[in-house]
């Protein structure tokens, strides 16, 4: 997996709203504004139905460079900070997760950005039974307009979404390019979202994500960049949290390699990477200090 564009800054504004947002529920789903909100228009998918927090890691938060997540490995400040504290593994897992997660979301930040925005309008009843949240904005001298629809179902068991965007800016001008649709399930059990990208040849695909609620204590989020054309077609990436752990699971189709990063409740954990630790478990206790995995 590798770095394909856009800016840092950018992902980082990401990672720290996917850092706050709850993880299991649409309990976050609330209207945007109280006042004058249509009681028909469908309820509002939860962020945490395209991102993924790392809130686990909040434990006791290391402190580590731009650099060490760009690269995927910390610095020599934050190897030597590790080591005094005898923290290795948990300090590699911390860099890791975050590095995974930036690059997943190279391919999909800037439609789940524009998403964040929308919401925050008040939603108009279309004539075919579907719902417009509209927003528009100017930057630089250029004209941004975004168009959220939600279409529900007759049964009333799903509403299926439409995100489209429109710009004049004049090196990508954009008329209501479908940045990506989906569905998502009433019962807050499942869905999927899928993206397009106006940079890759038709049908501009480039990655798609899949929930699940299986239980009120669990959700899975699945990411997969399946866009044929673009350069980490076939990268996989899955966060798992219940109660009592969580997991990020990632798989690198370039370079047919797997990484796993288990936490505990207790906030012991482990990292399996092929690059760390001779490609074997690296573990680290309750007080996140280096240990011998179990047997």
């Amino acid at each position: 997996m590798k770095r394909t564009k856009k800016t840092l800054g950018i992902i980082m504004a990401l990672l720290l709203a996917a850092w706050m947002l709850p993880a299991c529920t649409s309990e976050d789903n609330s209207n945007p504004m109280d006042t004058g909100y249509p009681a028909d228009a469908p309820s509002l998918p939860s962020m945490s139905t395209m991102v993924f927090n790392l809130q686990f890691f909040n434990i006791d938060t290391p402190q580590v460079s731009q650099q060490s997540i760009e690269t995927g490995k910390p610095d020599g400040i934050a190897l030597r900070t590790a080591a005094s504290a005898n923290r290795t593994n948990f300090i590699n897992a911390f860099v890791r997760a975050l590095y995974v997660q930036l690059l997943t979301y190279d391919v999909l930040e800037e439609p789940i950005g524009a998403f964040a925005l929308a919401i925050h309008s008040i939603p108009q009843e279309q004539d075919d039974g579907s719902w417009l949240w509209t927003y528009i904005f100017v930057e630089d001298g250029m004209e941004y307009s975004i168009f959220l629809y939600g279409t529900p179902d007759a049964g009333d068991e799903y509403v299926d979404w439409r995100l489209e965007v429109s710009t004049n800016h004049p090196f990508n001008p954009l008329d209501h390019f479908v940045w990506f649709d989906g569905r998502t399930y009433n019962d807050d059990t499942q869905g999927f979202w899928q993206f397009y990208d106006p940079s890759l040849p038709a049908p501009h695909t480039s990655g798609r994500i899949d929930w699940q609620n299986p239980s009120a204590t669990e959700h899975r989020l699945s990411i997969e960049v399946n866009g044929p054309d673009h350069p980490d077609y076939g990268d996989t990436l899955e966060f798992f949290e219940t109660s009592f752990l969580a997991t990020i699971d990632n798989y690198d189709a370039g370079e047919d390699q797997r990484g796993n990063i288990t936490i505990q409740a207790d906030g012991s954990g482990s990292l399996t990477v092929p690059d760390y630790n001779n490609g074997e478990k690296a573990c680290w206790d309750t007080e996140q200090k280096d240990t011998d995995c179990p047997q």
